[in-house]
């Protein structure tokens, strides 16, 4: 069988994610000739290729930035560990949520999987928990975000890089709408005030959002700016189990 394809075909298709198997289907051929052509050519596997050579897209990077300043870490499993994963924990309740940042976020992804809830914090019993893979791309963003090993908001990166969809996965992650006094909040308690202050002066210079820092280090929105963030939240959701979040009162 005279397959036509090279190394830089190959290469251009890992770059955009596919696997072996996505690859093979492309040119015709089964999984085990790809993979005989793939090891000829000296290619690496695509997991060791994503691991060394993926580039986030502007959404991938907007969406980690959003959860990793909201429920998720980047972190170094161990020692030994040449590259951080990204990792996040939701309850059952976020499960359509859990699912649409999973598949948003496939190609960081090693496992997504329940666990049982050893604590047994929540009437379900389990724990949705995801695993990403250790990959280069993420270990700069490790050290922009953890100087020292404690997280804080890098206000310079943040404000290239912060997007509209990174305060919806934020917000997801950590904010609440408190329907009674018809207030957002997003639980910031992790930072500093002082860079809580920078973070607001961002906030508002990028989405004229103007927050207060309350005496428990969570943000709270200013109500002339609650139309401006509820279309931001309106705008990013496509999950109908957290419009309560959003505060649309058309789906309460």
């Amino acid at each position: 069988m005279n397959i036509k394809y090279n190394e830089q075909q190959i290469l251009e298709l890992y770059s955009e994610g596919k696997t072996d198997k996505e690859i093979a289907d492309f040119f015709g051929v089964t999984e085990t000739a790809f993979a005989c052509k793939r090891r000829r050519l000296g290619i690496p596997t695509h997991k060791n290729y994503m691991r060394e050579n993926y580039i986030p897209t502007k959404s991938e990077l907007a969406i980690i930035i959003g959860t990793l300043l909201g429920d998720a870490t980047i972190r170094l499993v161990h020692n030994k560990c040449k590259y951080p994963n990204l990792t996040f924990v939701h309850s059952p309740k976020q499960e359509e949520y859990f699912n649409c940042k999973t598949n948003k976020l496939k190609l960081f992804c090693s496992s997504a999987k329940k666990y049982e809830d050893k604590n047994k914090l929540n009437k379900y019993g389990y724990k949705l928990v995801y695993t990403g893979m250790n990959m280069k791309c993420l270990e700069e963003i490790r050290n922009i975000f953890y100087p020292n090993n404690k997280k804080i908001l890098p206000i310079q990166y943040l404000k290239e890089y912060f997007t509209e969809e990174s305060l919806y996965y934020m917000f997801m992650d950590d904010g609440s709408y408190d329907i009674c006094t018809n207030s957002y909040i997003i639980n910031t308690q992790c930072f500093t005030k002082e860079n809580l202050l920078d973070f607001i002066k961002l906030l508002k210079e990028k989405f004229d959002l103007s927050f207060s820092i309350k005496a428990d280090n969570c943000l709270y929105l200013k109500h002339e700016s609650n139309k401006n963030l509820k279309n931001i939240l309106i705008k990013y959701n496509e999950c109908n189990s957290m419009q309560y979040k959003c505060g649309d009162e058309g789906h309460r």
